[in-house]
C-alpha cells in the first residue's frame, strides 16, 4: 500500500511512501537474491538490516500520529501534520513529521531507531539544526520552532540532548488513544 503525506503546501504536492510493512520487509530480504538459510541472524548490525529498522520504525511512528500527538499533550488543539521535503536544499533536507499547531508552533519531530537509548552527537546537531533552517527558509514560515524526538529507548543526555524540547518513546506509540485514530492503510 502507497500513503501519500501532504507537505504542508499545495495539494499535490506531498511525500508518497510505501507502507505496507510485509511489502517492505519482502523487497527488502526476500526477493530471491537471499540464498543464505541465516541471512538474518548473519546480517544483524548490518549497515542493510540497520536502515531497514530505522524505515520500519518511521513507519509505525506514522500509523500511529494521534498517539503522538497525543503524548505531545496537543489532543486538546487544532493541529495540522505532515512531513516536508526540500525542494533547494543540497543535500536534500527532510523533516519526518512537522505538527503545526493553533498556537503559532510548530513541533519539528525527528523519528530514530537505536538498540539502545539514542545519542545526538554533534552531527546529528549539525544536521538537524540545517534542516531547520532550510524550512524556515524554504517555507517563511512565522511559526515558533520546537524540537521533539521520537525513539525507541529514549535520549542518552550528553551535549546535544538539550536540543530537544520533548522525547518519545516507543511506549508512547501504544497508549490508548482517546481521540480518531488515524489508520495509515488509506
Amino acid at each position: 500500500m502507497i500513503t501519500h503525506h501532504s507537505n504542508g503546501g499545495k495539494i499535490n504536492s506531498g511525500i508518497y511512501r510505501l507502507t505496507d510493512f510485509f511489502t517492505i520487509f519482502y523487497l527488502t530480504f526476500c526477493n530471491g537474491t537471499v540464498t543464505d538459510r541465516a541471512f538474518w541472524r548473519h546480517t544483524i548490525n548490518t549497515p542493510v538490516q540497520n536502515t531497514w529498522y530505522g524505515l520500519a520504525f518511521e513507519r509505525v511512528c506514522m500509523c500511529h500520529i494521534w498517539e503522538i500527538i497525543q503524548s505531545l499533550r496537543l489532543d486538546t488543539i487544532l493541529t495540522k501534520y505532515y512531513s516536508w521535503r526540500s525542494k533547494k536544499s543540497d543535500p536534500g533536507a527532510q523533516i519526518d513529521i512537522l505538527i503545526e499547531r493553533a498556537d503559532g508552533i510548530i513541533d519539528v519531530c525527528e523519528m530514530k531507531y537505536s538498540r539502545h537509548e539514542y545519542r545526538q552527537d554533534k552531527d546529528d546537531s549539525r544536521n538537524l539544526a540545517n534542516k531547520i533552517a532550510d524550512f524556515e527558509e524554504e517555507t517563511n514560515t512565522k511559526y515558533n520552532i520546537q524540537t521533539g524526538l521520537i525513539t525507541t529507548w529514549g535520549l542518552r543526555e550528553n551535549l546535544h540532548s538539550d536540543e530537544f524540547q520533548k522525547i518519545l518513546t516507543i511506549n508512547d506509540l501504544f497508549v490508548e488513544n482517546t481521540g480518531e485514530r488515524q489508520n495509515c492503510w488509506r
